[in-house]
């Protein structure tokens, strides 16, 4: 709601408030409604989801605690305007992949190579590489060995 707009800092890194003011409703991701039920209209979502998810949230502010574990409630979604911003997540490297031999040949699901068909790097999958924790800059090693393997592989070819 607009009280905690005006209150939290800008959630865009390196922009103002003016500029996030200025993107609402002119960019997809940015809305910015009167009433919860033409919020809810706006980015696809069932009013009665968006209100009831509100009225949870209120409910947490008013207790003090939260039942997602959130310990900043800041306040009760109840002033409009309202504002919307989608997050979504991203993967950039996957811990599953297509399953190859020692020679680095894509295998059918029966355990047969399939001729002239080969794969390395990350459509290998990084999960057998990397095990439970993944550091930037991992996949740096893993991308110069698959590439000399494949080039020799090649060659054989």
């Amino acid at each position: 709601d607009d009280r905690i707009f005006r209150k939290a800092p800008p959630i865009v890194y390196d922009w103002s408030r003016e500029q996030m003011t200025a993107s609402f409703n002119r960019r997809e991701a940015f809305r910015q409604a009167d009433c919860l039920e033409s919020l809810a209209q706006s980015i696809g979502v069932p009013g009665n989801v968006l209100a009831n998810t509100v009225a949870a949230f209120n409910a947490s502010v008013a207790e003090g605690r939260d039942g997602m574990g959130r310990r900043h409630l800041p306040a009760p979604i109840t002033r409009p305007p309202f504002y919307a911003i989608r997050q979504q997540g991203g993967s950039l490297s996957s811990t599953v992949g297509v399953a190859v031999n020692e020679k680095l040949q894509v295998m059918r699901p029966d355990g047969a190579p399939i001729p002239g068909l080969y794969a390395a790097g990350e459509i290998l999958g990084s999960g057998q590489l990397q095990g439970n924790a993944f550091v930037g800059g991992m996949m740096v090693m893993p991308c110069i060995v698959f590439g000399r393997l494949l080039g020799e592989r090649l060659v054989e070819f």
